[in-house]
């Protein structure tokens, strides 16, 4: 997992959008991830994002220790129970002091567990995250022998809910998108989030699903695909 982190930091930043759609290979979600993709587009029951410097213009309202218990807090809805399933001390710093294209300074930090590696990105001076991330080696991904594609996806459409002001019923929409920017190899836009996918098909490479809040000028700045006129615009 070290290894992984690694090379994490390659990509925390949100937009080198350059990467998502130029590999020589595709990854392709697996049939057997797949669930029934509905046409309905689910509100956010909170504003969870302000605008802000930064080179996407936004940022989350909370900070990571408050994104950790909200994250908790979603789990725990979801398995009917009362057990922290994140610690927040266990949030490491992976590298501090660096600077985005608008010259924002921002810290990034990691959660490492056995099989999954947590990133986020956090705004130095307001300690607001602007991305969280959710991933693991490309090589375990792909490995169809395991079901680590779907506990990647479904934990990343878990922090896309929670970072976006979701419902955990709004679970499997979430889930659906990232099948949608994995195997569409794009960035999409949806209601004030990015989404992307980031990686590399080479051995010892990982698989980092992404998710943002941005300004509205995003969307159109980096000629995003609007999610809400899926599925004529990339589902052909």
């Amino acid at each position: 997992m070290k290894r992984i982190l690694s090379l994490i930091l390659i990509v925390l930043f949100v937009f080198s959008l350059c990467s998502c759609g130029n590999n020589s290979e595709e990854t392709t979600a697996t049939e057997e991830t797949k669930t029934e993709i509905k046409n309905e587009y689910p509100n956010p029951s909170e504003k969870t994002w302000e605008k802000s410097g930064n080179n996407i213009g936004a940022r989350y309202i909370f900070s990571l220790k408050e994104f950790t218990e909200k994250l908790n807090s979603a789990l725990n809805k979801m398995n009917g129970d009362e057990k922290v399933k994140f610690d927040f001390s266990n949030w490491k710093i992976l590298s501090e002091g660096l600077t985005d294209d608008n010259g924002i300074l921002y810290d990034s930090y990691y959660y490492e567990t056995d099989t999954i590696g947590y990133t986020c990105a956090v705004e130095k001076d307001s300690k607001k995250v602007m991305n969280i991330g959710c991933g693991c080696s490309y090589e375990m991904f792909t490995d169809t022998e395991n079901d680590y594609q779907y506990s990647v996806l479904i934990m990343s459409a878990l922090i896309a809910c929670v970072a976006g002001g979701y419902s955990v019923d709004d679970l499997e929409f979430m889930y659906n998108l990232f099948l949608d920017v994995t195997n569409n190899e794009t960035a999409i836009y949806f209601k004030n989030g990015v989404y992307l996918v980031n990686y590399d098909n080479k051995e010892d490479s990982s698989v980092l699903f992404i998710v943002s809040c941005a300004d509205d000028s995003i969307k159109t700045k980096w000629n995003l695909v609007d999610y809400e006129n899926y599925p004529s615009t990339i589902n052909k």
